[in-house]
């Protein structure tokens, strides 16, 4: 810090190696002249990790995937101006998803605000509710004390990684912003001389930990044993801790799980009691009369399935428990009876010594002969080695994903058919999407950032709207360690719309929802360097599937489905669950 050329410098270095002490690794960069002093003590600390990425937009959600991965916060460095106004999609899904990021703005100084210099906004206004925090940090000034830098900095990893969730450090700069020699005076490090001898924090916060009372903990674990038709959700699932607790309360409880995709269960876990079909056997409007659920306990946050969503809102359950480590509220049907602010690992640490006799669920046989009855069926109506369908790759991704790889979802229909046709018997990989606003923006950005949070090889499945709204972002998939698979799924259009009651009114359907197009994606892999192949059936699919898993390499995997065919598909399978719940009911 001594031979620091100017102050401004001297407040880039300090602000990056606090963050990398504090265990930020990567610092994603979208290059500019006001940030450079930022940009400039990244280039120089050999323990921070730079990503370069030109578009403000896909650098933030790649940070985003980053924090996803890893489960901690990258740091997003942008220029002023319409550069930080570009961060906002990225933010408003770590803030309402719980991922913790940071925002280092570049920013004009104070003589320049409201007075129409070029590039200047109002950058502490941009993000509304959706920071957990945000500070103002003054012009470098060597009046200033260098310990208020690393304090605030301090301050800001503490409350991105306890809140979950984004917070923004504004750096306003003077010139110089280059490395010119600018006398300054070295007093203001007198306070940080023992810091500057150490690798650690200025200031160092404790974790949160959420602790439930023991008179919480009695109740619950009262009205567990008063049930007598549970079912437990396993809803996003962070940690492995987690996903293990959750194991541990299925085992115990011996009542059904439901497991969305997000929880990192659905694939993998081989319970007995795991209705990994529920959405299809829900499709039964008379479900309530085979299915009874008086209470339900619920790990994480929401679910991808709207139709289970509703047989629980329809079901009103009498106790109704949500764990989760944060305080916003996650029931849209008003239904919670307990919102416990705990992680499911600590939830079940302090619950499972004091139980006591546990009711199994009188129709937990009867539910799983339907489930398996409910598989072979899909089983058999996915089974054409000729033809490829959007549901049939869901289900291939998720018997052949080997262990030590991870999976990414696009919104729309990729996360919806493998939430509904995955397939349990396989490894236990990470799961990753954006769940929280469930926008189709940022999808590789995203994905190439869990790649790299993760550091395993990742599968991404992703829809051809998705991958034109971000396709900028293809770029960052050379600079992965690891391979990025990317599994397009082309409809050519909006294939979701084709679900909806709009789709019957068709004078105002094409193009203004459907948005048909005619994009040669093979041009993209080339324009970006990457491997290209368009299988043509099942049998060709997973042989490219499994000849690009077994490359080490990135690549596009273009599967071209038919809208209308599409959901054709996925109304007959519907009607065929339907008329095999009917057919066992009567047999009953």
């Amino acid at each position: 810090m001594m031979d620091a050329p100017n102050v401004n410098t001297l407040w880039g270095r300090l602000i990056v190696e606090e963050l990398v002490r504090n265990g930020v690794k990567y610092f994603v960069i979208s290059p500019g002249s006001r940030s450079a002093p930022l940009t400039a003590a990244v280039a120089q600390n050999d323990r921070a990790e730079a990503v370069i990425c030109v578009d403000e937009r896909g650098a933030a959600f790649h940070g985003l995937g980053i924090a996803r991965g890893s489960g901690k916060p990258s740091a997003i460095i942008t220029t002023s101006g319409t550069a930080v106004a570009n961060l906002l999609p990225a933010v408003v899904e770590a803030s309402v998803d719980h991922v913790p990021m940071i925002l280092l703005s570049a920013d004009r100084p104070p003589e320049l605000r409201d007075a129409g210099a070029n590039q200047t906004i109002d950058q502490l206004s941009l993000f509304g509710p959706y920071l957990r925090w945000k500070f103002d940090f003054p012009c470098p000034d060597d009046k200033i004390a260098a310990a208020m830098v690393l304090t605030t900095v301090d301050q800001a990893f503490a409350k991105a990684v306890s809140s979950g969730g984004p917070v923004q450090l504004n750096c306003l700069f003077r010139e110089p912003l280059d490395l010119s020699t600018q006398a300054w005076d070295r007093s203001c490090l007198d306070g940080i001389k023992p810091w500057m001898d150490t690798s650690i924090p200025f200031t160092r916060y404790s974790p949160v930990v959420h602790v439930l009372s023991n008179e919480v903990c009695v109740e619950c674990a009262k009205r567990i044993a008063e049930t007598k038709g549970g079912l437990i959700i396993a809803g996003e699932l962070r940690t492995e801790e987690d996903r293990t607790a959750v194991r541990a309360v299925v085992d115990t409880l011996q009542w059904p799980v439901y497991c969305d995709i997000t929880s990192g269960l659905k694939l993998g876990f081989d319970s007995l009691n795991h209705l990994n079909y529920l959405h299809h056997l829900l499709q039964d409007p008379e479900a309530h009369r085979w299915f009874k659920v008086d209470s339900l306990v619920q790990f994480g946050g929401r679910m991808t399935s709207v139709t289970v969503r509703k047989f629980i809102r329809d079901a009103r359950p009498k106790c109704y428990i949500m764990v989760d480590d944060h305080l916003d509220r996650v029931d849209p049907d008003h239904l919670l009876t307990h919102r416990l602010t705990t992680s499911p690992a600590h939830w079940w640490r302090d619950v499972k010594g004091i139980l006591g006799q546990i009711k199994a669920h009188p129709d937990l046989q009867d539910l799983m002969s339907r489930n398996s009855q409910v598989q072979e069926l899909i089983t058999r109506r996915l089974n054409d080695p000729k033809n490829i369908s959007e549901p049939k790759v869901a289900r291939l991704v998720s018997e052949m994903i080997p262990e030590g790889h991870a999976l990414f979802l696009a919104n729309s229909m990729p996360i919806r058919d493998m939430d509904m046709f995955a397939s349990k018997a396989n490894a236990s990989i990470s799961v990753g999407a954006n769940r929280g606003a469930s926008g189709i923006d940022g999808t590789i950005a995203t994905a190439t950032g869990y790649c790299r949070g993760t550091g395993k090889p990742v599968t991404l499945i992703i829809g051809d709207l998705a991958l034109v709204h971000d396709i900028n972002s293809l770029s960052l998939v050379s600079e992965l360690d690891d391979p990025l698979i990317l599994v397009l799924l082309n409809n050519k259009g909006g294939g979701i719309f084709h679900f909806l009651p709009i789709a019957d009114f068709k004078e105002v359907f094409n193009p203004y929802f459907d948005t048909p197009h005619e994009h040669d994606f093979s041009s993209a892999a080339k324009t970006f360097g990457l491997k290209y192949c368009k299988p043509e059936g099942e049998n060709s699919f997973s042989g490219y599937y499994h000849a690009a898993m077994k490359s080490g390499e990135s690549c596009i995997i273009e599967v071209e489905t038919d809208r209308e065919d599409n959901v054709a598909l996925h109304r007959e399978i519907d009607r065929s669950v339907m008329e095999l719940i009917l057919r066992d009911g009567t047999e009953a």
